[in-house]
């Protein structure tokens, strides 16, 4: 049991190690990059720039926040922020800086699933993925319809098989 514990921790942590950082730098009154395309399970990290004074990573739109992501300060005082970006991110996520978002200080990621098998986002398709699309079996309009034919089926069951292993 040690030693089987001991193999998933092992793998978890090198999983882990070789997540893939996307960075954002700020200047006094916008990101760079301003615009991302990620895919769940990346980590952002902004990093602060000495002397460009206070400032945030806030998700959301027209300089309100929409409390779903992120709200951080990026300050000398908290010089990273990072975001392991989550499934059900998938979409744009806009955000902006409070202090300076009427001064155009904004940006957007793209979280985009490029690979539609791996069902629960673990990174791999796996034994989760098939008992996923088993248990949607028949149902229409969900994400475990990977083929698109409409309905999950054989054919949904067949592409999790056909993508085994890591995305």
């Amino acid at each position: 049991m040690k030693l089987f514990l001991s193999v998933i921790v092992t793998s978890l942590v090198l999983s882990n190690t070789n997540a893939e950082i996307f960075i954002v730098n700020n200047s006094v009154l916008s990101f760079f990059p301003d615009e991302l395309t990620v895919a769940p399970g990346v980590t952002v990290r902004w990093e602060y720039a000495l002397g460009t004074g206070q400032h945030t990573v806030t998700s959301g739109t027209d300089c309100q926040p929409d409390g779903l992501w992120f709200d951080e300060p990026l300050s000398i005082m908290n010089p990273v922020v990072e975001w392991l970006v989550p499934v059900k991110a998938i979409g744009d996520v806009p955000y902006y800086c409070a202090p300076h978002c009427g001064f155009g200080m904004t940006a957007i990621i793209h979280v985009v699933n490029d690979c539609p098998e791996d069902i629960d986002g673990s990174g791999a398709v796996d034994v989760a993925d098939i008992l996923a699309v088993i248990s949607a079996w028949g149902q229409t309009d969900v994400p475990e319809d990977i083929d698109g034919s409409g309905t999950v089926d054989v054919g949904d069951l067949l592409m999790i098989i056909g993508s085994w292993g890591p995305c």
